[in-house]
């Protein structure tokens, strides 16, 4: 997808939107039953998947998806380090699923649907467990964890004098990473128990 009118470079790009875009046609079709609109963008909506597996943003260890950017849209100017951002996991996560459930009652397809099937559960698995990069730290969600394992804790921008007036960034001593309440979405959408 596109992000204020501009393609981004990878390092760059919301990487929740790809995920986000299949779950909202999944909704729409589970609430209007409109198989035609599916059948006839399935092999952009299989493309809209398919970005979400690219070597140069996922980790070949783990899965995940990492960049400079955040939820938020804030990136290396706000102090966002390249990482793994919580929110990029989960709703690429859904959006496989979903496209995993599009293929099988749409397109009758069981074979593509238990691709992306697996590809989303693998990717939960190791947003929840992965020895490096869950993005769980002593039983807590976190929005941000580093390549190296370690979770960025502060958003550290270069220069905080230019930052918008009266944005968070711009005035505070030190800006937190957590807690952040896209962390949340995961328990939503049912990835987390929230228990």
């Amino acid at each position: 997808t596109v992000d204020s009118s501009r393609t981004r470079t990878p390092d760059m790009m919301e990487l929740d939107q790809n995920g986000a875009l299949l779950h909202a046609v999944w909704t729409y079709w589970v609430w209007t039953g409109d198989d035609e609109f599916v059948r006839t963008h399935l092999e952009t909506l299989t493309r809209i998947g398919q970005y979400l597996l690219r070597s140069d943003i996922m980790d070949r260890d783990s899965g995940l998806l990492k960049n400079s950017r955040e939820y938020w849209e804030r990136d290396s100017h706000h102090g966002v380090q390249e990482g793994f951002e919580n929110s990029y996991q989960l709703w690429s996560i859904v959006g496989l699923g979903a496209l995993a459930d599009l293929q099988e009652s749409v397109a009758s397809s069981s074979e593509s649907s238990r691709h992306w099937r697996q590809r989303a559960e693998a990717m939960r698995t190791s947003f929840l467990a992965h020895p490096r990069s869950a993005l769980i730290e002593n039983g807590i969600l976190i929005k941000r964890r580093k390549p190296d394992g370690t979770v960025q804790q502060r958003m550290e921008p270069g220069n905080r004098a230019s930052m918008p007036k009266g944005m968070p960034l711009a005035e505070e001593r030190e800006s937190f990473c957590d807690p952040d309440t896209s962390c949340v979405l995961p328990i939503i959408h049912g990835i987390v128990d929230a228990k």
